[in-house]
């Protein structure tokens, strides 16, 4: 496995009618795996324990906003159900990347200054998946 540039990253999200869209102007994303941990002493325990509780996911899409695809963006972030997601690190490698059910939030904001863009929350609904496992 060799050391991997973001240029060749590539992002998907499910729209309401099940179609997995690529998000072509994402530039920046993030991940972040968490879970509940909870102290499990003991008298006479010389190291604390913990038990493992819940398991979750959460992250961010950041990218330009592009008008053209605006309608899937809004379409994929309204909360009339969870979407699927995939995070491609690098497009050459198809065997390898991350996918799950989420929910996201949509943020637009531009100004006078510069360019528009958006930005993506979101909150895994169930499992997050490496593949290869």
């Amino acid at each position: 496995m060799a050391t991997l540039h973001g240029k060749d990253a590539l992002i998907y999200l499910e729209d309401s009618s099940n179609t997995i869209q690529e998000l072509p102007e994402a530039n920046e994303f993030s991940f972040d795996l968490d879970a509940d941990l909870d102290p499990d002493p003991a008298f006479g325990d010389d190291w604390e324990t913990k038990l493992l509780g819940l398991r979750r996911a959460s992250g961010a899409i950041a990218g330009n906003f592009d008008d053209a695809d605006a309608a899937d963006l809004f379409d994929a972030c309204t909360h009339t159900a969870s979407r699927t997601l995939y995070i491609y690190p690098a497009c050459s490698v198809a065997t390898r990347f991350y996918y799950g059910d989420v929910w996201c939030n949509l943020s637009v904001s531009g100004g006078t200054s510069g360019r528009i863009t958006f930005s993506i929350a979101w909150q895994s609904d169930d499992n997050f998946y490496k593949i290869p496992a």
